[in-house]
Order: structure tokens, then sequence, then C-alpha cells
């Protein structure tokens, strides 16, 4: 993802703390610019009447929190620039702190700041996957989630073991594979003692797919599914879908999109083809 190598490499979550941090901060800026002129680019192709938006110049924060006072100038600028029949195009960035010397507000934050400002009819994610799948049995295939309920105070609700495996799906995966690896070896002992072959087309099954599980592809979801549940909280409707597909077409359009996930409020019908107006 633009930005994130920079960030990660120059520890930015951390601030401008370290020699090089300026430098840091300088090349994170300059990768989420070039995302975002791509995207604009394309956009103007189709004559969409984008107003480019970099959180940098407007915001600010103080030890890592974005307050009332500082957003105002933000929402101020993007409800002139929609006054005005214009789309304004918006970018996860890096800003300015007060007491870090830098903070790195997300899109994801951002999006949730908009929600609770302008209360839009619908949210949605587009990412490299269909939506949030559920990892934690490592001899089935990963599953897709087609709707997470939502409680009314904005907390999804998920097994436990899901929430684990998407807050840290590295220690989640060693410690599902040890599981499976102890319960192979028990019945690999039991097959021996009855006579039986070592190896079964079952365990080469099951092997196969604990190879093919990624868990790590849901590894930056569990954010994204916080913010996805506090705006569906507000009614608003959130979809999680892959982008560049005809189901991210369909979920702009607020139509049911098959691969994707929904996010439904708990006290409403969890009919998911309902669910998107």
């Amino acid at each position: 993802s633009f930005g994130h190598f920079e960030a990660k490499k120059y520890k930015l979550m951390n601030g401008l703390y370290g020699d090089d941090s300026a430098q840091g901060m300088v090349l994170c800026r300059a990768a989420v610019s070039i995302l975002h002129q791509h995207v604009m680019a394309k956009l103007m192709e189709h004559r969409v009447p984008v107003m480019s938006v970099s959180p940098n110049a407007i915001v600010t924060s103080t030890d890592g929190v974005v307050s009332r006072r500082q957003l105002r100038p933000f929402l101020m600028h993007i409800k002139r620039i929609m006054k005005h029949g214009m789309i304004p195009l918006i970018h996860g960035d890096v800003i300015f702190d007060d007491k870090r010397g830098c903070h790195i507000w997300s899109g994801d934050a951002i999006l949730e700041t908009l929600c609770s400002a302008f209360s839009p009819q619908r949210a949605v994610f587009w990412s490299n996957m269909e939506g949030v799948y559920d990892c934690t049995d490592q001899q089935r295939p990963p599953t897709l989630l087609t709707h997470i309920n939502v409680n009314p105070r904005g907390i999804p609700e998920l097994d436990v073991n899901v929430v684990k495996q998407l807050k840290n799906p590295s220690k989640f995966k060693s410690q599902q594979q040890d599981a499976y690896m102890q319960a192979l070896s028990k019945k690999m002992d039991e097959k021996q003692k009855g006579g039986k072959g070592v190896q079964t087309p079952e365990h080469e099954e099951s092997q196969q797919n604990v190879t093919h599980v990624d868990v790590d592809v849901t590894g930056g979801m569990w954010g994204k599914i916080l913010v996805s549940a506090k705006c569906a909280a507000q009614g608003i409707d959130v979809v999680m879908t892959k982008g560049g597909t005809e189901d991210a077409k369909l979920a702009l359009l607020g139509k049911y999109a098959k691969n994707s996930t929904v996010f439904v409020q708990s006290d409403t019908t969890c009919d998911v083809s309902s669910t998107i107006n």
C-alpha cells in the first residue's frame, strides 16, 4: 500500500523522533500523493468533478488525537466543495502533531469522521479481498463472512476465535498450526497402533488446506471492521468487497453484492439481500 512501507521503515507511527524521521515523512507523503494523483487522473478521464483534498495542509493533531477544533476547517472545506457540486477526493495522510511531530491519519479514520459528520447513505470499502474471512479452521478453506452483526454501541459481534485471528493473524496462525500438528500426530500414533498406514489421503488434503490458508490476508482488516461497525451503528449501509470487480460497482450503486461482507445492525433483519437500499 502506498505510504505504508515508508511509515514503517521510518517508524512514523511514533512521531518525528529519529534523525531521519523528517525524510521519512517527506517520502511517505510523496508516496500517498502519487497514488492520489493516479486516482484523480482516472476520475477526470471520465469527467467526474473531483477536487483534491490533502489533510496535511488543513488538519493537525495533538498527541495522536484530532480534536473538534482541529477538525473544523477540514469539514468546512469538504462542505464548501460539495456545496458547489464537486466531489472531494481525500486520502489517508501523515499530518503534523503538536507533541509527536507527526501523526498518521488513516483513510479509515477519515471515513469514520466523514460518516459521523455527514451521515451518508452508504460507505464502501474496496480491498484486494472480497471481504472479511474466517480462517479459524485450518482443515478447511477460508470462509467469506457475508454479514457481520453490529450491536447498538457499534461493536462487531464475532466469534472469539475470529476476533483473535483478525487482531493478531500471525500469532493465531502459529497457534492453530501447532494445535493441528498435535492432533495430526495423535491420529498417526493411533493408526500405527491399529496397524494402519501412517499417511492417508485425508491427511494429505488437510495438510494442503493448511498450506493454502493464509491468515495474513485478513491482518489489516481489524481496524476496518471497527470503523465499519461504528458507521453501521449510525444507520449507514457499510460494505466491504474487492475493488475492480462487478461486486464493487454494485456496492457503490447500493445494490446487493454477492461476494462481499455487509455490516448489519443487530436490531434489524439479517436478510443480507435487503440490507443495501
